[in-house]
C-alpha cells in the first residue's frame, strides 16, 4: 500500500500527500484511453489512494489491500457520505472488472484495437455491457462521479 508508512500523520498531511502522489502520476503516466481501468481521475488508481488514505484516518492498522473495505473507513472516517462511498465501489468495482479481464485477454492492455472483436466482447460480458458505447459512457460517468468524490475528499469537504 503507498500509503501504508504513513500513519500517525495528521489528516491535512495525509489528504496533502495524496493530492501530490496524484499530480505526479498523472505528470508521469499521463490517462490512458477510453478502455483503461487504470489511469486518470476517477479511474483505479486514483480511487485506490484515496480508499488508502481512508484506511489510515479511520484507524486501519497494516498494508490492508482490501478496496472496498478501505472505502468503508473512508466513509466511517468523514472523508465522504455514504453517496460518496457509494460511487467510489460503484467505480472500482467496474474498472476492476475491466482490468482483470483486459489482463486475462493482453496482459493489461484495454484498447479496442488490441482487443479485437472477440476480446471486447468477453469484456462486454465481464462488464455487463452490450456495446462498447454504453461500456466507454458508463466508464465516463464512473470515472466522472468518482473523480469529483476525491476532488471534493481533497479538498477537505464532505461529498
Amino acid at each position: 500500500a503507498v500509503l501504508a508508512g504513513r500513519g500517525g500523520r495528521s489528516r491535512e498531511r495525509v489528504l496533502a500527500d495524496v493530492a501530490e502522489m496524484r499530480a505526479r502520476i498523472a505528470a508521469a503516466k499521463g490517462q490512458g484511453g477510453a478502455l483503461e481501468p487504470r489511469l486518470g481521475p476517477g479511474r483505479l488508481q486514483d480511487i485506490e489512494l484515496l480508499a488508502q488514505a481512508g484506511h489510515l484516518l479511520g484507524g486501519g492498522r497494516g498494508a490492508r489491500r482490501d478496496t472496498p473495505a478501505q472505502i468503508a473507513a473512508g466513509r466511517q472516517a468523514g472523508l465522504y457520505a455514504a453517496d460518496g462511498a457509494q460511487a467510489l465501489a460503484r467505480g472500482f468495482g467496474l474498472f476492476w472488472r475491466l482490468q482483470v479481464g483486459a489482463r486475462l485477454l493482453t496482459g493489461g492492455d484495454a484498447a479496442e484495437e488490441t482487443l479485437g472483436e472477440g476480446g471486447l466482447g468477453f469484456l462486454l460480458r465481464e462488464t455487463g455491457f452490450d456495446s462498447v458505447g454504453e461500456l466507454k459512457q458508463a466508464l465516463r460517468e464512473a470515472s466522472a462521479a468518482a473523480a469529483e468524490v476525491i476532488e471534493t475528499a481533497l479538498n477537505g469537504a464532505r461529498a
